[in-house]
């Protein structure tokens, strides 16, 4: 477990925002009072992925305070490196905008430097290591081509690209990663915005994902959910949202709530809030401090589970699994409350017996499709042997 201090430290510096800057300055102040470790607190910096916010935000620290701060000569490099791999990941982007656009493609990016944008201003500020684009699914043949024909090798077998199975990839998946044969670059394309299959949830996405006027309001309760789909494993998600919110106007609320309520997000929403309360030591407004009442015996338990997650070391983060595999579950169960029972057990079901990567090792017709799930148990028991066999020598 990382120490207090340094983790104090590390959320202080996690976002960027000139209104709060005052109580910014009073976090780092207070964090570096507590004697961080620098080995410690750059390690941090490097498992959250928050290098040039950091940067930023010690380097104006020390301009105003005049206090030095040496390990800035360490922060510095990572945060360039940062930037640099940003501006490449940019242009790659416009790049594949402009391609889909001249295919008649529609696309939606999500996350990544325009979300840095967005939030900073700045492309080089949101730490980015992959491309997050999303079409309808009826577009994934397409854009399997489009991005083959960009210089990407789809990590989906041709034998699947070619034939009839391809109509599974959506039942089974919902992103698939492409990676560029030579600058190495990674797109994660998706056909959904979350991982269970409904038919209620992805229409109100596309709709508001579209309309410029619900599009940040979308934007906001899609960065909720993924974060919480992935255990808040990385604390520049919730510094990405704590700049969101306090920019928010007041009259903003109403909408966002609606949009909430729709997409029936509103305990992962008090869960938000409540956690960027407890993680930066903000103040919640009426508004938040509505929908957090309404929640907060609901939410209030996994506050504990995601402080410790955050304060692991990458290594920590891995092992156990299995109980990291429980906690992951337990943090899942607001989102998973919105679908129906029905559809929680095909998601599963699907999820338990057949996989994508089932389907790429052993290749049967459509028609013996039924075949996989009898096959998987074997196959995971000789890639079991073959790692006990490899761990020996």
């Amino acid at each position: 477990m990382i120490d207090q201090s340094d983790f104090s430290l590390l959320a202080a510096v996690s976002y960027s925002l000139p209104e709060l800057w005052p109580l910014q300055f009073k976090s780092i102040s207070a964090a570096l009072a507590e004697q961080p470790s620098p080995e410690a607190f750059l390690n941090l910096v490097e498992r959250h992925r928050v290098p040039a916010l950091a940067e930023r935000a010690l380097s104006r620290y020390t301009n105003e305070s005049g206090q030095s701060l040496p390990w800035l000569t360490s922060l510095r490099p990572l945060a360039h490196r940062c930037q640099l791999n940003n501006l490449r990941y940019h242009a790659e982007l416009l790049r594949l905008q402009a391609a889909f656009r001249n295919a008649e493609l529609p696309v939606l990016a999500l996350k990544g430097t325009e979300m840095s944008l967005r939030l900073y201003g700045d492309i080089g500020l949101r730490h980015q290591r992959d491309i997050d684009l999303i079409v309808s699914p009826n577009q994934i043949p397409a854009a399997f081509d489009l991005l083959e024909k960009s210089g990407y090798e789809i990590d989906l077998p041709s034998h699947i690209r070619r034939s009839n199975l391809l109509r599974l990839v959506p039942a089974f998946a919902y992103e698939i990663n492409c990676r560029h044969r030579q600058s190495g670059m990674l797109v994660e394309l998706h056909w959904r915005f979350e991982r269970v299959r409904n038919s209620r949830y992805e229409p109100i996405w596309w709709r508001m994902m579209l309309s410029e006027a619900e599009r940040p309001y979308a934007q906001i309760l899609y960065l909720c959910l993924h974060g919480t789909m992935h255990g808040w494993s990385r604390l520049k998600w919730l510094g990405d949202l704590h700049v969101l919110f306090a920019r928010l106007q007041e009259k903003e609320w109403p909408n966002l709530l609606a949009a909430s309520k729709e997409l029936r997000l509103d305990a992962v929403l008090a869960e938000v809030l409540l956690l960027i309360s407890q993680a930066f030591g903000s103040t919640l407004n009426m508004a938040e401090n509505a929908i957090v009442d309404r929640y907060h015996d609901e939410v209030r338990s996994n506050m504990g589970i995601v402080l410790r997650r955050l304060q692991l070391a990458d290594v920590e983060l891995t092992r156990p699994r299995l109980r990291l595999l429980l906690q992951n579950l337990r943090l899942q169960i607001h989102p998973a409350s919105r679908h129906t029972l029905y559809e929680r057990a095909e998601h599963w079901l699907r999820s338990l017996c057949l996989g994508l990567d089932d389907i790429k090792v052993v290749r049967l017709p459509v028609a013996l499709v039924w075949l996989y799930p009898f096959i998987r148990p074997f196959r995971y028991l000789r890639l079991y042997l073959h790692r006990q066999r490899a761990g020996i020598a």
